[in-house]
């Protein structure tokens, strides 16, 4: 909401890979996996549970329906009290079962003794209104639709349920742009939501999100002011080898080599989308992607800088450049970077549906409604100067059409802004969670509104959506100190004091809320929409494109 992460692009395509979508996207809004070493037990959810919404909520004479997919666990609920309901919105990700079972929610549920349901957004995963995701198929895709698919969900099982809408105590929980749903939801609909925490939700749509790589920028150095100066001059000295000696075979096979190019510069026909790409790409999965999941990831921030840092690296910072793009190479398990544009705008035209796939959907997004396009032009840019915003405008129309141009998506980002009042929403009972080193942050609410109600948490060295995830004795006090703090507002919505909370009919509390991800249901709920690898590294072209764009509000598998 990876989410994706969330979360602009990154337009190389790294070969070999049997998940294609894991990359594309999920350094922006990058799914939210929980970890993969934990013991998995997937018994207490119900899973590919469906219900029928309208294609169009705000059209009634149109009578089309989709099954839109969610998942229960009803382990913590107290079916005595029948009023507390936790409902973690899905962003642009398949939504499996992983976070059912583990995540900091999970140990709130257990206090408040609540019911937990997890929503997967429509066109994503198995909740797809149309057989493809043609251009004209996708028109239903936007956050208000997805927003009025919740409001009808959650009096879908307050019948179900037979709770009282007027007692009703719903909390919904987001990361990423899942996250900024949160918050909408809650803003727009405050008869149905009682509460919202958004972890890491940008609200303000921006054409060039430059302040995304200043964050990065800022994150470097506080490993050291070398890291950052290396990493300036390491993109300068491949910026001029790009601009004037790409003719000459010696210089361009040297970058052929340094960055395990799978086509040649030396024998192609570069252009200059392709280069943009190519810089693109090298900032994104060598620097962004690190900076935005540092401590989710066995690679950290740390273990970059010390490359770029260590002369025995390459004697030159563009060699150690290119040792820092092996190590991701080698972490993703790739053989070559592939920089061809042409290669992105085939992917993203692919319009075949994938339980996981989630890059054209998102790219349509940013379309129509966000832009958050990650670009090369602040004042003084450390990664040069080759990824501007009309890379990411001009894929646009290459992918979806010559009406989806920068007048259009400049005016789909002014609707939404206006309609949900970018980083000036105030409405009570909201918590604004964001980390300093995630490069998303500027994009959040980051002030307090006085007299509203809604809390803004921003924690020091902690990154995208750190508040989701379970607690651990490694965290940082003032991290540990958020999740006390969110707990406790929690409970003042939901009108509950402390002692009441331990005194919930919840579940024992030793049993074990950290489970992780059983991404491969018990349950296929749709044999023509099963995820099946080969298929997608056939259509794919055994590509991986990173949409640095968000890739997310990932945002939460």
């Amino acid at each position: 909401m990876k989410l994706e992460l969330l979360f602009s692009i990154i337009f190389l395509v790294l070969v070999n890979n049997s998940n294609a979508d894991y990359a594309f996207g999920h350094r922006g809004f990058r799914v939210l996996d929980p970890p993969e070493d934990l013991t998995r037990d997937t018994t207490r959810v119900t899973s590919n549970l469906f219900i029928e919404q309208k294609v169009d909520n705000f059209n009634s004479s149109d009578t089309r329906t989709y099954s839109q997919r969610y998942h229960v666990n009803e382990y913590y609920y107290n079916e005595t009290a029948k009023n507390h309901v936790f409902l973690l919105l899905g962003g642009e990700w398949e939504a499996t079962t992983g976070w059912l079972t583990y995540g900091a929610w999970i140990e709130t549920a257990r206090q408040y003794g609540a019911l937990l349901i997890y929503l997967e957004h429509r066109y994503y995963g198995y909740s797809h209104p149309f057989s493809d995701l043609s251009t004209e198929n996708l028109q239903y895709l936007s956050a208000t639709q997805a927003l009025a698919d919740t409001a009808n969900f959650i009096e879908y099982i307050n019948n179900q349920y037979n709770i009282s809408s007027s007692e009703a105590k719903w909390i919904a929980f987001g990361g990423s742009y899942a996250g900024t749903l949160a918050t909408w939801l809650r803003d727009k609909y405050p008869d149905l939501v009682a509460g919202a925490v958004s972890s890491s939700g940008p609200l303000e749509a921006v054409l060039d999100f430059h302040k995304y790589y200043q964050v990065v920028r800022e994150s470097l150095a506080t490993y050291s002011d070398s890291c950052v100066e290396n990493v300036r001059e390491a993109f300068s000295q491949l910026e001029e080898l790009t601009s004037s000696c790409l003719e000459e075979t010696e210089v361009s096979g040297e970058i052929d080599t340094i960055f395990k190019l799978c086509t040649s510069i030396a024998e192609s026909e570069v252009t200059d989308n392709d280069l943009s790409s190519l810089f693109e790409y090298i900032a994104g999965y060598n620097f962004a992607y690190i900076v935005q999941y540092n401590g989710r990831l066995s690679i950290t921030l740390d273990n970059i800088c010390d490359i770029m840092t260590n002369e025995t690296s390459g004697n030159t910072a563009l060699e150690r450049l290119g040792k820092a793009n092996d190590l991701l190479l080698s972490y993703f398990g790739y053989t070559c970077s592939d920089f061809l544009y042409e290669s992105t705008v085939e992917y993203l035209k692919d319009t075949v549906i994938y339980s996981s796939s989630m890059s054209r959907q998102w790219y349509y997004q940013t379309c129509t409604e966000y832009g958050f396009y990650q670009t090369s032009s602040q004042e003084d840019p450390i990664f040069g100067s080759r990824f501007e915003v009309s890379f990411y405008t001009n894929l646009c129309v290459d992918v979806f059409g010559s009406m989806f141009n920068e007048t259009r998506i400049n005016q789909g980002i002014k609707e939404i802004n206006n309609k949900y009042g970018a980083q000036n929403v105030s409405t009570s009972n909201i918590v604004h969670f964001h980390g300093k080193i995630d490069p998303w942050y500027p994009l959040g609410k980051l002030t307090t509104t006085e007299d509203i109600g809604d809390t803004v948490i921003i924690v020091e060295g902690v990154a995208h959506c750190a508040s989701m995830y379970a607690s651990s004795a490694n965290d940082p006090a003032d991290l540990t100190a958020a999740r006390v703090e969110i707990d406790r507002l929690i409970g003042t919505w939901l009108e509950v004091s402390t002692d009441e909370s331990e005194d919930s009919e919840g579940a024992d509390e030793s049993e074990d809320s950290n489970v992780p991800d059983d991404t491969e249901d018990s349950e296929n709920p749709d044999e023509s929409q099963q995820d099946n690898s080969s298929s997608v590294k056939c259509s794919c072209n055994s590509y991986v494109i990173g949409l640095v764009a968000i890739i997310m509000f990932y945002v939460a598998k």
